[in-house]
């Protein structure tokens, strides 16, 4: 089972690097077995090296959809605990004019230290609770006065979130966003941009608005977070080399998840 998963995943390298490298990334249609996350083939989605995660956006004539499955644990936990924002500018211009952040995570103060080990060894007990209450969805930017409003996450015909975990322990998210809701009339030649953020262990609110660049696979369609890891150590031996591992897996588990798609064109088929 590893080595398949293991096959599957240079596949969605390869195919995500190959539709990356156009301008704009075309939005594939919400079909109906698109409506329930553990429906979705794994290879319709695309592959971010950088974050292991897959993720997926579609469209139908009323409304925006983004899905993705964290696969790691340390993902998981920077998702559960600390929040992920979906930064959604209707103008294509790269800029993070209204967010939407679902879930919001965990309210309760937590100690540095313990964040760290929960993220390290994934989800811990309160998890399983966390997904079964109603979770809320923070909206920023989307009211006059500029303060965030709170909806439920389970509603009808509003902006609306779902989280699952399937059967290989794969965080399932998908968040749908009625278009109306973020100014968008007419989906013909719409092209938008989106910044997908996580909060992370002394990053807990990631709603800056700056359009920060940042680096990863993709060309000019999607980029990841950081610029990876340098290669090569020199000397040392065993203990060098795991002193630096165990800092770099530290780093880790510190930095928030980051996944921009700089164009991305609705897509339109009546």
């Amino acid at each position: 089972m590893k080595i398949k998963q293991s096959v599957i995943i240079i596949l969605w390298v390869a195919f995500s690097i190959n539709s990356f490298a156009q301008s704009a990334i075309i939005a594939k249609w919400q079909k109906d077995e698109y409506q329930q996350s553990s429906n979705i083939p794994r290879l319709d989605y695309w592959y971010n090296n950088e974050e292991k995660m897959l993720y997926l956006v579609t469209n139908d004539n009323e409304n925006l959809y983004i899905h993705f499955k964290a696969l790691e644990k340390a993902s998981q936990g920077k998702i559960l605990n600390f929040g992920f924002t979906v930064w959604v500018d209707i103008n294509g211009k790269n800029k993070k004019h209204k967010g939407i952040k679902f879930p919001i995570g965990k309210k309760e103060e937590t100690p540095p230290s313990q964040n760290h080990e929960n993220q390290r060894n994934g989800l811990n007990k309160q998890d399983d609770l966390l997904l079964n209450n109603d979770l809320e969805i923070e909206l920023i930017g989307f009211s006059e006065t500029d303060e965030s409003e709170f909806i439920q996450a389970k509603n009808k015909g509003d902006i609306k979130g779902q989280l699952s975990f399937n059967e290989y322990n794969e965080l399932q998210y998908m968040l749908t966003i009625p278009f109306n809701r973020i100014g968008i009339k007419n989906i013909n030649d719409k092209i938008i941009s989106l910044n997908m953020e996580s909060g992370s262990p002394g990053i807990n609110n990631p709603e800056s608005r700056s359009a920060d660049g940042v680096h990863g696979i993709g060309g000019n369609g999607v980029q990841g977070n950081g610029g990876g890891r340098q290669g090569g150590m020199q000397g040392g031996g065993g203990q060098s080399h795991m002193k630096q591992q165990g800092m770099e897996d530290r780093q880790s588990v510190r930095m928030p998840i980051k996944i921009k798609i700089k164009k991305i064109q609705l897509l339109n088929i009546n």
